[in-house]
């Protein structure tokens, strides 16, 4: 059996061994058929299934590999690993409706990289799945079925370079998003698809190259494979948050350790708590550290979904741990819970946790008076009160808390003077034409509100208030774009304010738009922007961003990272270095 890939440098051999645990730790659990080519036998391990006769002068088993030398020869002269049709290939025997999940993994060294070649493939015309090696050295795994289809590639591609490369492509429609992962020598691309079965095909599967009839042979493979292994419903497999991530610079944002005001980044918990977690929250504690909140389960909208909480003392955060188990329906049934948002009273006051449960109503509150460590029952809030719904409040000079939320096609800001035991008249943006939710306050120095906002404009949105919350302008286009998805905001010590968003669009279609990139800009009037920071550009999800200012001056911002991870940046705004960003566009520095 030929060695693993090796990988050149610290991080890539950290990747590598990432996956290396992982293999381990899963094989041999619902592995389908697995050849590893020893013994010069040609039967895989696992189903018994035998190729047919091929060409000896091409395909040859040596020293426990596949050898294939289709190089410069026709389609007429090629051969490849041709195994007949069986319906354990897609799960539909003894009358199954089809695998849920696929693995295709294999280990190849090849001896061109020229064409589009075929690894494995399972296919009836444009039904069934595939793993192949594009023109450029990329992979691609897609998968097709009566349902849809989805096409995986990539970020990194192999070549003709004289080392073994390993590739793992996995898809799981028991996760609900990002459900395809796809890792080349450790690196990972990832991809959601909502496809549920795989559909019954008929045609063989092959290892090197595409099959139509004896004697034409396409997209042919040239070199060596080796640990080709096909496996199905292994969720565990799925479950990335068990996979050491120590390092989050070998993942994505590398490149903000170059940028001016980078301090530190990381994830607020390596071990895994829960298959996904989305839309975090941030507060300073009476003691200067930082705590974080978000809600975690198997899914989004999933009745197993907590609010979990760390504490980050200035290097490490702690084991996270849940403070809310439970959500209810307005009926007392149960529910998920969604948006936890975090506010510290100044002083002796009480830190506040709200949360949404139900179909993201009824609002709930908790409170606490040392620093989160224990808190009180929740409390249902009154009426459309929801308390702040994605982003922190703000506490006004007066005493008023005001809380972002959202209104009937507008903006909503909840107010309370008493630590939300009773609350005021709402205020609200006029009726328009703009839908906009989730907005994030700023405090002018003339004592003016202003709430910036997500839209489906394409636009970042913008409200005024000169009352103190009380009312609010009619909702505008800002110059930055939004992608419909969450922002926030917050109003520096030195007067200058900052937003954290992905800095992309709407799709053509009106669809939401990419959470990549993810941005900050700043500004010193609300109005004109210049970028800062790019905190992730690679493709993922990179949302639900939240930011605050510690005491000492820094910026925490904490995000979602692929629904698998919380990560946490810690920023210096005295070192950013600025320029305008023009007609929405973000300036190459």
């Amino acid at each position: 059996m030929s060695p693993f890939c090796f990988l050149i440098g610290r991080r890539c051999v950290f990747l590598y061994l990432c996956f290396l645990f992982l293999f381990i730790f899963t094989a041999g659990s619902e592995t389908i058929a697995q050849w590893d080519f020893e013994n010069g036998s040609g039967t895989d391990g696992i189903s018994g299934l035998t190729p047919l006769p091929y060409d000896s002068s091409v395909v040859t088993l040596n020293d426990g590999v596949l050898l294939l030398d289709n190089q410069n020869r026709s389609d007429a002269e090629g051969s490849i690993w041709v195994i007949p049709d069986d319906p354990v290939l897609t799960g539909h025997a003894d009358g199954g409706s089809g695998y849920t999940s696929l693995i295709l993994e294999a280990d190849v060294k090849p001896s061109a990289v020229s064409e589009q070649m075929q690894l494995i493939r399972k296919m009836d015309g444009e039904l069934g799945y595939q793993l192949f090696i594009r023109k450029d050295g990329r992979i691609s795994f897609r998968i097709r079925t009566d349902e849809g289809a989805f096409a995986a590639t990539s970020k990194n591609a192999i070549a003709a370079d004289g080392r073994w490369h390993h590739i793992e492509a996995v898809w799981d429609s028991s996760l609900w998003s990002y459900n395809i992962h796809l890792a080349v020598d450790g690196v990972v691309a990832w991809k959601s698809t909502k496809i549920k079965n795989l559909t019954d095909t008929t045609g063989p599967l092959t290892i090197g190259g595409l099959y139509r009839s004896a004697g034409n042979i396409g997209q042919r493979f040239s070199g060596q494979i080796d640990n080709v292994q096909i496996s199905v419903d292994r969720p565990e497999v799925m479950q990335k948050p068990g996979r050491p991530l120590e390092d989050p610079a070998v993942m994505t944002g590398q490149h903000l350790t170059n940028q001016p005001g980078f301090l530190s980044m990381q994830f607020v918990y390596q071990e895994p708590v829960t298959p996904e977690c989305h839309a975090g929250t941030l507060v300073q504690r009476p003691d200067g550290s930082v705590m974080a909140a978000w809600f975690g389960g198997t899914h989004e909208g999933h009745v197993d979904v907590r609010i979990w909480q760390s504490v980050f003392d200035g290097s490490r955060w702690s084991d996270p741990r849940d403070v809310v188990a439970q959500g209810t329906f307005k009926d007392g049934s149960p529910s998920s819970v969604f948006n936890p948002v975090l506010f510290q009273y100044p002083d002796s006051g009480p830190m506040l946790l709200f949360y949404l449960s139900g179909n993201f109503n009824p609002g709930n509150m908790m409170s606490s008076y040392d620093g989160g460590r224990t808190w009180s029952d929740w409390v249902v809030l009154p009426g459309d009160i929801r308390g702040a719904s994605k982003n922190k409040p703000i506490l006004l000079d007066d005493g008023t808390l005001i809380c972002p939320d959202n209104g009937n096609k507008g903006l909503k800001f909840d107010r309370t003077r008493d630590f939300g035991k009773t609350w005021l008249e709402s205020g609200l943006t006029p009726p328009g034409e703009i839908d906009a939710i989730q907005p994030a306050l700023l405090v002018h120095q003339d004592g003016r509100l202003q709430a910036l906002a997500r839209s489906k404009t394409g636009s970042i949105v913008t409200t005024w208030s000169e009352d103190q919350g009380a009312t609010w302008s009619a909702l505008e286009k800002t110059s930055l774009p939004n992608n419909y998805s969450g922002i926030d905001a917050v109003t520096l010590s030195d007067g200058r304010f900052v937003v954290v968003y992905n800095h992309s669009g709407m799709k053509k279609n009106g669809g939401w738009g990419a959470r990549t990139p993810l941005n900050i800009a700043v500004s010193d009037d609300g109005i004109n922007w210049s970028a800062a920071v790019v905190l992730e550009d690679e493709e993922g999800e990179y949302s639900y961003p939240v930011i605050i200012q510690s005491s000492d001056g820094r910026l925490h911002v904490l995000y979602t990272w692929h629904r698998l991870r919380m990560k946490h940046v810690v920023l210096d705004p005295e070192a950013f270095e600025l320029a305008p960003i023009v007609d929405g566009k973000w300036p190459s520095f």
